[in-house]
């Protein structure tokens, strides 16, 4: 049986190129606001929509460097099977909750975030939308982030630090059947302070992900560029803090 199972395995390779902005709005030592804007497409064939998605979420500080928040984003999701014959963009809204942890290790930042997404997709028919939403599944994730200052300016702050970041995500709910486990993600990359609040992040991400068949999986090779907007608004000032 073992032997079935594993030549019945089907693994899919796929490259894209994705692009973040992130906006991280403090308004007092309470509470911030994380927006982030996404676009994900395909490399090949050039330019092929993977999705686009928005996401906001308010956290609230709990004291000992530990934060809650909860959220809505709003994912419109093109045909992931490339090449495709539809070009149905199908939308998907995802209330968030998280709870995340910082700790310090010598030089080296830690951040721990477990997040809990509930997913409703817009029905389809005869690939065209109808009706409207309905629930899928529960998706639980939890992501492990390390930083470490690679270079430094004359006055001893990080201008260019190392990220080593990864995720797994399992399902759970009446629909999930063979894809409890969802998909790894595993992400390494550069931030550059840049100027004032904004800094920079060029990396690579490998997204492994099984799908609702339970035999096929994607394995995509990913090149990420993001951008990082950070304001202060409790000083009315803007802070520069290294990603």
């Amino acid at each position: 049986m073992p032997s079935k199972l594993l030549a019945q395995k089907n693994i899919k390779h796929q490259a894209q190129l994705w692009y973040a902005y992130f906006n991280d709005i403090k308004f007092s030592n309470n509470y911030r606001l994380l927006t982030d804007v996404q676009e994900r497409q395909f490399i090949k064939p050039v330019g092929a929509q993977g999705s686009i998605h928005f996401r906001s979420i308010l956290y609230h500080n709990l004291g000992n460097n530990w934060e809650a928040g909860a959220g809505f984003g709003i994912f419109l999701n093109s045909p992931q099977n490339i090449p495709s014959t539809s070009d149905l963009v199908v939308p998907e809204l995802r209330p968030t909750v998280d709870v995340l942890n910082r700790q310090k290790a010598g030089k080296l930042q830690i951040s721990n975030r477990l997040r809990l997404e509930a997913r409703f997709h817009h029905e389809v028919q005869n690939n065209e939308l109808d009706g409207g939403y309905e629930f899928n599944n529960f998706r639980c994730r939890y992501q492990v982030t390390t930083s470490y200052p690679v270079i430094k300016n004359t006055k001893n702050k990080p201008i260019v630090n190392l990220k080593v970041q990864d995720e797994v995500m399992i399902n759970f709910g009446k629909k999930i059947v063979e894809n409890t486990f969802d998909q790894n993600r595993f992400y390494t990359g550069l931030g550059f302070d840049v100027i004032h609040h904004f800094s920079l992040e060029l990396g690579y991400l490998n997204w492994y992900q099984q799908t609702s068949n339970g035999t096929t999986y994607y394995n995509r090779n990913i090149f990420r560029l993001g951008i990082n907007h950070q304001l202060d608004l409790s000083k009315h000032k803007p802070i520069v803090t290294a990603q």
